[in-house]
């Protein structure tokens, strides 16, 4: 894990025939980087096809010698904060000093408190980092049946250490305690982090995962950042790309936050393999004198449309076009037109899913499923519907995973917000709990259904 630095890219282009992409200082490189962060809202996952595998190295490389252009030509007109922002965030680290009496004493956390898995930990690495406040965590995923540190949360824990300078203890394959300190305010740049390389063999650790838990320290900084993360994509128990482009960034892109990533190579489970690049931008100069704008989804409208994408990599074509038939036929009954499409993709092994979003008037909302051996493509079809359906009867505004993930980018808004979902499940109100223990914002979570949700940031001005 290292900077990427301009002469790694140009490298990457000599070595590669073809032509990068090519931007001119008159203003094409703005629009370009422009159009990848505040992309259409929501994206039809079925067109958000990624090129072949073979070609990823060389789409990141372009990718990044893009942003990397795009910096040098418009830094100081696109990628500044407003100096508001920029006190905010100030604000952010002055606010937890001042409830430690400016001693900045380390948190002690329990990492099998309630779900106890490793969301406890990505929310500890991100707040951290922006808070300066450090943590030591014990008994890190001791429910589990393989406890500790795996490879995808060891590169959580180095990937924002690299972010804040964090003096780092217990970062090891199978630890249960992990102690973290920043030494600063995390620093933008452009970064590639690959689980492989900490799980030292292949791995599908999700790199979606990691991503989330990099996106809020870097969306604070005063420059533009482009990451490159290798792993899992398309993995069970994480969300998949799909979800991140077509639920989790266009609320992020409504509370200011400047997003877009491109997927350049599958990976599934359990070799990985895969590589998303991300773009991650403060708000533009004429961005309002909030940090982050609260959200209120309370209703999420009428149900417009269905998309989706039944996809198998280096598996034969019926797969998936059975996957989308039967989702096809399972949501004829919706009253909405439905669109999904069979797509055939490469990857360093096997891999089948159906991935849909379900486009409201105020949100889209992400469902999948993942196939294995033996488990019929009809089956996977029906989980992801079902999950839709289940959804769609609570008339609640935002999907269970997307409620649990909203948590920490509203934490760190300046003004309360509020949402509900269906119900409240283990993993939101475990992150709540985390969240409580920076003492930046308190949150309740009723019991209804749907359940509300409400985030108030404690005063920071």
């Amino acid at each position: 894990m290292r900077f990427l630095q301009r002469s790694d890219l140009r490298q990457i282009a000599r070595s590669n025939s073809r032509r990068l992409i090519e931007i001119k200082a008159d203003g094409a490189a703005d629009e370009k980087f422009s159009t990848m962060l505040n992309g259409p809202d929501p994206i039809p996952c079925h067109k958000r096809s990624a090129p072949n595998p073979r070609q990823g190295l060389r789409s990141a490389a372009a990718r990044l010698f893009c942003v990397s252009k795009a910096l040098a030509c418009h830094s100081s007109e696109m990628t500044r904060w407003p100096d508001p922002q920029r006190n905010a965030l100030n604000a952010l680290r002055a606010h937890g000093q001042a409830r430690t009496g400016g001693k900045m004493n380390a948190l002690t956390l329990d990492g099998s408190h309630g779900e106890g898995g490793g969301q406890i930990l990505r929310t500890a690495l991100s707040l951290s980092a922006i808070t300066g406040r450090p943590f030591r965590l014990v008994n890190i995923r001791a429910g589990r049946r393989n406890p500790g540190l795996l490879p995808q949360h060891l590169s959580a824990a180095r990937a924002v250490a690299k972010l804040s300078g964090a003096i780092v203890s217990g970062d090891r394959l199978g630890s249960t305690e992990l102690s973290f300190a920043p030494s600063h305010s995390p620093k933008s740049g452009s970064y590639v982090f690959d689980v492989a390389e900490v799980a030292q063999r292949g791995s599908a650790g999700s790199i979606t995962l990691l991503l989330q838990t990099l996106l809020m320290p870097l969306a604070l900084t005063d420059v533009a950042s482009s990451v490159v993360l290798r792993g899992g994509t398309h993995v069970e128990w994480s969300p998949p790309f799909d979800h991140l482009v077509n639920s989790y960034f266009p609320v992020l892109r409504r509370m200011g936050i400047r997003v877009g990533a491109e997927l350049t190579r599958w990976g599934w489970y359990p070799v990985g393999g895969g590589e998303v690049v991300c773009e991650i931008a403060p708000p533009g100069a004429d961005a309002s004198d909030v940090l982050l704008k609260p959200i209120e989804m309370l209703a999420r409208g009428p149900l417009r449309r269905i998309a989706g994408r039944a996809v198998a990599a280096n598996l034969p074509a019926h797969i998936p076009q059975r996957m989308a038939d039967r989702a096809q036929a399972c949501l004829r009954h919706v009253g909405v037109p439905a669109d999904i499409q069979p797509q055939r993709v490469t990857a360093a092994c096997p891999g089948a899913g159906i991935f849909l979003v379900a486009e409201y008037g105020e949100l889209a909302a992400s469902f999948s499923a993942y196939g294995r051996l033996g488990k019929p493509s009809e089956t996977v079809a029906d989980e992801a519907v079902a999950a839709f359906l289940e959804h769609h009867a609570s008339d609640a505004a935002v999907e269970l995973h997307l409620a649990d993930q909203l948590l920490l980018p509203l934490t760190l808004a300046t003004d309360p917000s509020v949402f509900t979902t269906p119900r409240p499940t283990a993993h939101i109100l475990t992150n709540a709990w985390t969240i409580g223990q920076f003492g930046i914002a308190d949150i309740s979570i009723d019991e209804g259904k749907p359940c509300r949700v409400s985030i108030k940031p404690h005063d920071r001005r």
